[in-house]
């Protein structure tokens, strides 16, 4: 059969993060080197079984799952979320039909990773398929005697690192916040997510936004458990997941003139067309999809190599 043309197929443009993963640090305070190929080989030898396999099911009934086509150098993996319950309807002619899957089948979006030398991952995100974060969760619980136990950092630009660090008061915050993600704010900041609940559950937005300052004409400054929480949010790698604006204005020490700075343009992220594998599929051409991450790391090498992230933590 006749593969079609690149340039008559059907693309998705897709979002390209990139993490460090930290394994913490040694006895010296050195960073631990992470290795994670001979968990990856590991995994690629375990059965596709409920018992004993490489499902990691969770109480929820999702399960994540790795399909590791390469390791190597740069190791290749399509790291799944399988949805095996709540699932939605079909339509046909304005009936609706419940979806019939066998008990042990479900729902699978794809996130492709390509793993490269010096702990950097490259990942593209689709937003219906598994975190970053869980990637790590995975290996470690999968490969947990192979590799080191590790986090995923995501990897952020110098300038906005570099304001971060000096930065010691919050005069005005703003966030806007997916509905879905507010029990997440909840858990890092009481009052914010209490706020925003409130605010939820007095609409139907998906998306529920707020904003702090001082009074008009004051030069106040915000509580120092903000600055903490922006801290916090910005070291996160699924901070582009949970919030669709993430701005604040920052001032240094001994200073009254604030910067303002958009946290959401802090990380490095490239954008590319990868193919999909058909007209009515959003499923992504995995070979398009790793060739496409190792382009984008190709391009953004030496910002990535020296790009800063969390400190890593004595283990």
């Amino acid at each position: 059969m006749t593969t079609p043309a690149t340039s008559s197929r059907p693309t998705a443009t897709r979002s390209i993060y990139f993490y460090r993963m930290d394994g913490g640090a040694t006895e010296s305070g050195a960073p631990r080197r992470v290795d994670i190929r001979p968990a990856l080989e590991y995994v690629n030898k375990l059965p596709f079984e409920q018992v004993g396999g490489r499902y990691l099911i969770q109480k929820d009934g999702d399960v994540y799952c790795a399909w590791i086509s390469h390791v190597g150098d740069v190791s290749n993996v399509a790291f799944g979320l399988i949805r095996r319950n709540a699932l939605p309807q079909a339509e046909s002619s304005g009936k609706l039909k419940n979806l019939v899957l066998a008990e042990e089948e479900g729902l699978c979006e794809v996130s492709h990773l390509c793993i490269f030398p010096n702990e950097i991952v490259g990942v593209e995100y689709n937003h219906y398929g598994p975190r970053a974060s869980r990637f790590a969760e995975y290996i470690n619980k999968m490969g947990a005697a192979q590799a080191p136990e590790f986090q995923m950092e995501a990897l952020m630009r110098q300038d906005i690192a570099a304001k971060l660090q000096n930065k010691v008061a919050v005069r005005t915050f703003e966030m806007k916040v997916r509905r879905a993600h507010i029990e997440t704010i909840r858990s890092m900041h009481a009052k914010t997510g209490e706020a925003l609940d409130s605010l939820a559950r007095g609409s139907e937005a998906d998306t529920i936004g707020i904003m702090l300052g001082p009074r008009p004409w004051q030069k106040d400054n915000l509580g120092q458990e903000i600055m903490a929480f922006i801290r916090n949010m910005v070291r996160r790698p699924d901070l582009r997941e949970i919030v669709v604006q993430f701005k604040a204005a920052l001032l240094e020490e001994g200073s009254d003139r604030p910067d303002e700075v958009n946290l959401l343009q802090d990380h490095l992220i490239s954008s590319r067309k990868i193919l999909r594998i058909g007209e009515r599929s959003r499923v992504l051409d995995s070979d398009d999809a790793y060739r496409n991450i190792q382009d984008a790391y190709a391009a953004l090498r030496q910002d990535l190599l020296s790009a800063p992230s969390v400190s890593v933590k004595r283990a």
